[in-house]
């Protein structure tokens, strides 16, 4: 936030305020972790364990993944607590986004061009896809039974 322009003179180019207003701005307001509404900053680095405030270490955070991160490094805070965040819904979704993406990856295959060899390995590999999408389908189908949410 600040520069030494020679050895007797530092100028200082942003305050607090402006310098977490610039953060949040550039991260439009929203939490980089739970990419809910985000209105704090979190250091990646925390600054108990010689992180700095700069723009490369520095995000938006909404305060409750900004409160549960702490100074845990980043990738405790991913480890330990993220995966709690997670709810039935966001996953869900992420569920529904991952097999669009693997629907568009088989689409994409052009079993025409690869040799003998190749196309027994897709049809294989298109074999696990799908009974790893039947068991999601009968999971899935229990879950409903039991009044679960999907």
């Amino acid at each position: 936030m600040a520069g030494i322009v020679h050895e007797t003179l530092i100028h200082k180019f942003y305050d607090r305020q402006s310098f977490k207003k610039k953060i949040l701005e550039r991260d439009n307001h929203t939490c980089i972790y739970c990419k809910e509404f985000g209105n704090t900053v979190d250091h990646i680095i925390p600054k108990s364990k010689g992180g700095i405030s700069s723009f490369f270490n520095c995000v938006c955070a909404c305060r409750s993944c900004n409160r549960n991160k702490g100074n845990l490094s980043l990738s405790e805070f991913l480890y330990y607590i993220e995966p709690l965040k997670i709810t039935e819904n966001k996953s869900n979704i992420k569920i529904a986004q991952q097999l669009d993406y693997t629907s568009q990856i088989l689409q994409s295959i052009n079993v025409n061009n690869i040799d003998l060899d190749e196309q027994k390995q897709v049809n294989s590999t298109i074999k696990q896809i799908e009974n790893l999408l039947d068991t999601i389908k009968t999971n899935i189908k229990c879950m409903e039974l039991q009044g679960g949410n999907v």
